[in-house]
């Protein structure tokens, strides 16, 4: 993440957003980054892969309800 911010500082233009899975890849990243610059909206979009991987994980556990 942090190379990335520095590529961006070394060429001065912002690199394109992440390429995210879905839903994560619909939401607006490019406002986030002009909001929260390059590395912090790399961290929300690892963290966001991180919790959908763990929730995803966690509905594949529960037991159908067949009643």
């Amino acid at each position: 993440m942090a190379a990335r911010a520095a590529q961006a500082v070394k060429d001065a233009r912002a690199p394109p957003p992440l390429r995210l899975p879905s839903p994560l890849g619909g939401l607006p990243w490019d406002v986030a980054q002009s909001e929260f610059g390059v590395q912090g909206t790399d961290f929300l979009g690892v963290f966001g892969r991180v919790l959908l991987g763990a929730t995803q994980s966690e509905r594949r556990v529960q037991p159908l309800d067949t009643s």
